[in-house]
């Protein structure tokens, strides 16, 4: 291909304390999610790190596998006769043990609740995942309800609704914890805005997920709960696209896709999970991924820190050097040159926001950028490229991991 850089050309659903709930296509708990009972010991919180995310913002995960014991998770609503207690059984998760709880079918909807350890300051959890698996014993009578609620200190609530309801089988899932599909109050409620979302997790009082989906008496089963999250110092002032579950609004600029701005997204493959890819049309310049509003902006608070990203292609001959990374702002352009290309496997890469690094004007040939042309692109931000090609000819570049510290 051509290589002419294109730098130039949360829920108020009826919660009640006691009583019966009505029954209907849309039955209300029958208790408050900030109730989080516990009179089972907790093994050790299992938490565990998850490769690739570079520096001082590393991953972890705070899981529920269910192996040793209920983990101090509960039911509330009308499940269990009455008890908070789920059952635990040894055997037919996925794989090995798992928590189960029988509908009363008295009215409401009962549902999982999370124990402490799930709760409290969760800001780091921000734009990752909560994925959790889920059977029922039946799937007739069907209804839809707010499958995911979380609660802040704050009283705000938020819920959200799942693609799909589980099946007879374990049926995974993996929620966004990030504002797009996340309703205040209920689901007929106002769409939840990025400032409401972190304030709830930023305080985080409870966590339910849905436990029964249909009417009449059924038993529901939960395994593998995992809330992906970063420390507080990083994550409080990062921006992150781990792409499990969509593109994140990220678009492709330049030769690509058949003249779509639009990625392909992929669930599997990633590193680890979902990631984007776009196919090179071979027609001339070069093209870029390109990064959504929430990445623009005022982002001076990132001078100093790190672009970091996992990049991959299909092919490796025929390579050719371009600006690696375009940041535009202010009416300036700087473009930064990595030091390697991506490989046929996930290649990681954090460039520092800083003098520290060879950025330059206009571009790679351009006069190096001082301090203050950096601070100042970065506080207007009007485009954040990543390269997605590194070669002439016809291929597939690959995208993930995106985080944005500030």
């Amino acid at each position: 291909m051509k290589k002419v850089s294109l730098i130039s050309s949360f829920l108020t659903i009826l919660l009640v304390s006691c009583g019966p709930a009505p029954s209907g296509p849309n039955p209300a708990p029958t208790a408050n999610p900030s109730t989080n009972p516990s009179t089972t010991p907790s093994p050790t919180p299992s938490v565990s790190p998850t490769p690739g995310t570079p520096g001082n913002c590393q991953q972890t995960v705070i899981e529920s596998l269910f192996e040793q014991s209920s983990e101090e998770w509960t039911v509330v609503g009308d499940a269990q006769g009455g008890s908070v207690q789920p059952a635990r059984q040894t055997q037919g998760g996925n794989p090995g043990a798992y928590l189960s709880a029988d509908d009363d079918a008295t009215g409401g909807v009962w549902y999982w609740n999370a124990p402490s350890r799930f709760l409290g300051n969760q800001s780091g959890a921000y734009g990752l995942n909560l994925s959790f698996d889920l059977k029922q014993s039946a799937t007739d009578s069907a209804f839809d309800s707010s499958d995911v609620i979380l609660e802040g200190n704050n009283g705000m609530k938020l819920a959200y609704k799942l693609d799909r309801h589980p099946g007879t089988d374990w049926t995974a899932y993996s929620v966004r914890l990030q504002e797009t599909g996340w309703k205040v109050d209920s689901l007929e409620g106002a769409a939840a805005s990025a400032e409401a979302f972190k304030q709830v997790l930023g305080d985080l009082k409870a966590v339910w997920i849905r436990g029964e989906y249909r009417e009449g008496a059924d038993t529901g089963s939960l395994d593998n709960v995992r809330l992906q999250t970063l420390p507080a110092n990083c994550a409080n002032q990062s921006i992150v696209s781990r792409f499990d579950t969509g593109n994140e609004d990220w678009r492709v600029a330049g030769d690509a896709q058949d003249g779509t701005t639009v990625p392909e997204h992929s669930t599997q493959g990633g590193n680890p999970g979902g990631h984007l890819f776009a196919n090179d049309d071979a027609v001339g310049g070069v093209w870029y991924w390109a990064a959504p509003d929430r990445y623009l902006g005022n982002q001076a608070g990132s001078y100093g820190k790190g672009l970091s990203f996992d990049l991959k292609q299909s092919l490796l001959d025929t390579q050719f050097d371009d600006s690696d990374v375009i940041l535009q702002g202010a009416g300036k352009t700087l473009a930064l040159k990595t030091d390697r290309h991506p490989g046929t496997d996930w290649t990681a890469y954090r460039v520092i926001l800083s003098t520290s690094s060879n950025w330059k004007l206009n571009d790679l040939q351009g006069a190096n950028a001082s301090e203050a042309d950096i601070r100042e692109v970065l506080g207007n931000l009007t485009r954040l490229w990543i390269r997605g090609e590194f070669r002439d000819g016809a291929d597939v570049g690959s995208l993930d991991n995106v985080i944005l510290e500030r």
